[in-house]
């Protein structure tokens, strides 16, 4: 158990307004707010936030932002006893094994030792934690022209580009690397004591005897606990284009474009990165990849470009609309291609959902009920094939298919 007392204010200052009639200045605007809280397990932090808009004319704004941010460990990560959870890799001490004595060309060939399998990693919280910081700033600009009356519609456009400095990120080591690590101080002589395994059987002995190398028992689990990362840094760019049609002698319309684009992704090597990392690069180990450090863009989950889109169209009690969602492709560095070195491409994904509703007005007891009918995906598009134990990448991707739904809302 833990008690937090939290305190937060906000002060908007209006510098300049309309009537001040000041040259190219329609309005200046500052925000000014913090966030105190007070931890029993942590002592009191603050969190500041400043923020400036200049608006030049009535159609355009420029606006910028400064804010520091905390969270502090939740008390899973702090307390929680092991836990266990399973998933797919490779014992890649084992398979060094069998490619010393010949039994396999590369290390990255699947044989009873090699093989991706699913492995428990055993989590437990740690007490020693330390909360999570960040500085935030962003950039942006926003655009509503009025390039024709305003019969014809509402635009709208935005851009904004943000960048976010986090230290001391709670994370994991994570299972892979904790099988490199185990893979590294085999070769020069020790083991990882995060890795438990059952003693070897008489054909592991035989083997590591061949290979000159300590015999490798059956993998059991790993421990993976909590800890706190080295820094990270994060940059991007948000794009958003909104249009409002309204009152048409064929319906209202309204579509929105939201675009993201992520320019960096750079985690920092903790010393233990950085062990595997040089051993990497001294060819101690090879044909393998450090997961979840330096450059992360594009990697395992984290695509360079997000969209969406939502069109509807409304008349009278009817409504139509149509959403469509793209996730641009990424790297999964624990798969090649057969024959290479080049790390598998798991391809961009378009899906798109569409729902038809109509809203009872004025209709006696059935008055503000509203019903809709929908489906989702309803191009019953599969996943993009990703090496993970589903066979597709789980935080990014949706392995459900076409599927249609009725609701039934009323408001009182």
């Amino acid at each position: 158990a833990r008690n937090v007392y939290s305190l937060f204010a906000e002060l908007a200052v209006p510098i300049v307004s309309p009537e001040m009639n000041i040259p190219f200045v329609k309005a200046i605007d500052m925000q000014l707010a913090g966030r105190v809280e007070d931890y029993s397990l942590f002592g009191t932090v603050a969190a500041p936030k400043v923020a400036l808009s200049y608006r030049p004319a009535d159609w355009m704004m420029f606006r910028t932002a400064w804010s520091q941010g905390f969270r502090a460990p939740n008390l899973l990560q702090l307390h929680q006893p092991d836990f266990e959870r399973s998933n797919s890799r490779r014992d890649y001490a084992a398979c060094a094994v069998q490619l010393r004595i010949g039994a396999i060309p590369t290390l990255t060939t699947t044989n009873d030792y090699c093989t991706s399998e699913s492995r428990i990693e055993a989590r437990a919280g740690n007490p020693d934690l330390k909360p999570e910081h960040s500085d935030n700033f962003t950039f942006g600009l926003v655009l509503e022209p009025t390039l024709w009356p305003r019969e014809y519609g509402a635009l709208t456009f935005t851009v904004d580009y943000w960048k976010i400095e986090q230290t001391d990120l709670v994370g994991i080591f994570g299972g892979n690397n904790q099988l490199l690590m185990d893979y590294y101080l085999r070769e020069i002589g020790s083991s990882n004591p995060n890795l438990v395994r059952a003693a070897p059987d008489a054909q592991q002995i035989a083997d590591g005897l061949a290979a000159g190398r300590a015999p490798v028992g059956t993998l059991l689990s790993i421990k993976d606990d909590y800890l706190n990362l080295q820094p990270r840094t994060s940059e991007g760019v948000d794009y958003r284009l909104f249009y409002n049609l309204r009152d048409t002698p064929i319906g209202s319309f309204r579509w929105s474009l939201n675009v993201s684009q992520r320019l960096k992704l750079f985690q920092e090597a903790s010393p233990d990165h950085q062990v595997l990392l040089d051993a990497l690069a001294a060819g101690t180990i090879s044909s393998v990849t450090v997961s979840g450090v330096e450059d992360l863009l594009r990697r395992n989950g984290r695509p360079e470009w997000k969209a969406s889109s939502t069109l509807t169209w409304t008349q009278g009690p009817w409504s139509v609309g149509l959403y469509s969602s793209y996730v641009s492709d990424f790297f999964d560095t624990s798969a090649t291609f057969t024959g290479t070195t080049d790390p598998w491409i798991i391809d961009a994904w378009t899906t798109h959902n569409l729902y038809v509703q109509y809203t009872f007005r004025n209709d006696g007891w059935m008055d503000g009920t509203r019903v809709r009918i929908g489906a989702r995906n309803i191009e019953d598009k599969d996943p993009p094939l990703a090496d993970d134990r589903f066979g597709f990448s789980g935080s990014v991707h949706s392995n459900r298919g076409r599927w249609f739904y009725a609701t039934v809302r009323r408001s009182f």
